[in-house]
């Protein structure tokens, strides 16, 4: 099986510290490293960044490179 997954950045990929939310490299592949872990070779991961940017500060130029990333990678 293939699975695209876009990493953004967002909460997945970032770190709290205090009152202090920033993105967190580290933290990007986490999900899929464990997953490869518990079930290795059941699936082929694709990765793509569009680009890394929190949540709350996406605007409609990051929305437009995420609808072109999803539009350049199916298949």
């Amino acid at each position: 099986m293939k699975i695209l997954t876009i990493i953004t950045g967002g909460t997945i990929g970032s770190t709290t510290s205090g009152s202090t939310t920033s993105l967190d490299e580290s933290k990007n592949y986490a999900l899929i490293n464990e997953y490869e872990k518990k079930y290795p070779d059941a699936i082929d991961f694709t990765v793509v960044s569009p680009y890394r940017i929190l949540s709350e500060n996406i605007t409609a130029n990051e929305l437009n490179l995420l609808v072109n990333c999803v539009a350049e990678n199916l298949d």
